[in-house]
């Protein structure tokens, strides 16, 4: 019997896991589009910036190296805009292994994610964690089913 409540406590573990790796992924994603959103605001603002130091030197009130410091950073800014973009293909798959969807679907972005709250003390996280976790149980009702097997073989070699 106790083997078998640890046998459900593993599965519990499994789907707590589980559960985890989309929050995860999910999480993962959202970051990804908020980066992206965030990145071509910045390479709105250089690109602006860029131009009117452009316009500066047209007129002779500014420096070229200044003009090649902001076409580096818009550089920098379409790379790190690319590299996200490349990120969302295999953030949304591993989204999709974690939910048991095809590889390929698709996810609209995120609009935005309230984060949860965090009242609890310590304590009171340190006991909700000992007293739910999965993992915590199984070990608990296979400790108590070997001392079963334990007590059941000190009878069996009293009687032999």
């Amino acid at each position: 019997m106790e083997l078998a409540r640890a046998t459900k406590e593993r599965f519990e573990a499994a789907r707590w896991k589980l559960d985890f790796q989309a929050k995860d992924a999910w999480f993962e994603y959202y970051y990804i589009h908020r980066a992206i959103a965030a990145t071509r605001e910045h390479l709105n603002l250089v690109g602006f910036i860029e131009r009117t130091i452009s316009t500066g030197y047209s007129a002779g009130t500014a420096a070229y190296n200044d003009i090649i410091r902001a076409q580096i950073e818009l550089k920098k800014l379409q790379e790190r805009r690319d590299g996200l973009i490349d990120l969302t293909q295999p953030v949304a798959a591993k989204l999709n292994a974690a939910l048991n969807r095809p590889v390929s679907s698709g996810f609209s972005p995120p609009e935005q994610i309230e984060p949860p709250s965090a009242d609890i003390s310590e304590e009171q996280l340190l006991t909700a964690f000992t007293e739910n976790n999965p993992e915590f149980r199984a070990l608990a009702y296979q400790a108590q089913s070997e001392k079963w097997n334990i007590d059941l073989a000190k009878k069996t070699t009293i009687l032999t």
